[in-house]
């Protein structure tokens, strides 16, 4: 099968965006590296097969650098204002999750379901004190109630148990 040309910054930026893919995709293309310094192309096929290792669109291997991300979600906390660089393992996982949380809107609209009181009640504004409050009652928790559990898994399944009974969509992703 004939080789191809491909940009080869855009393997290089993916390589460097996701480090933890690096040796995984070692194993996968023994000849990762040598596509990478230009001395051999990959052929057609196993360009296709790279690009859906790394959940790109083929074409991406084509353009001048990679297209800039959007995260789907706006707000994302990180150590002293670094820039967020996150997995493509964590983009997809929020993605994913979105697409259900819109699922599950679509499906209380259709059945006529009212919005929760509590929707939308907190904003960034919000004092964190009243905040905690507020989602304290949401979840009918007292003061100190944790204390009184042997672990955190016991204290997770209660905040999920109070979460859904509440009518809060919750959803886990374990790895």
């Amino acid at each position: 099968m004939p080789q191809v040309d491909f940009n080869t910054d855009i393997l290089n930026n993916l390589l460097y965006e996701q480090p933890e893919m690096a040796i995984t995709a070692q194993t996968q293309f023994p000849n990762i590296n040598q596509w990478v310094n230009r001395k051999i192309k990959p052929t057609l096929n196993q360009l296709i097969s790279l690009s859906h290792f790394f959940k790109i669109p083929f074409g991406y291997f084509f353009l001048e650098k990679l297209p800039k991300k959007e995260f789907p979600l706006p707000h994302y906390r990180t150590v002293a204002d670094t820039p967020f660089h996150p997995s493509q393992q964590l983009v997809d996982t929020i993605q994913t999750l979105q697409e259900r949380q819109q699922w599950a809107r679509d499906l209380l609209i259709e059945l006529r379901e009212e919005p929760l009181p509590y929707a939308k009640s907190i904003t960034i504004k919000t004092p964190v004190e009243t905040a905690s409050n507020q989602i304290k009652s949401i979840l009918d928790l007292k003061d100190s109630w944790a204390d009184k559990l042997p672990n955190w898994t016991n204290t997770l399944r209660v905040l999920i148990e109070r979460a859904e009974k509440a009518g809060i969509f919750v959803v886990m992703n374990v790895l």
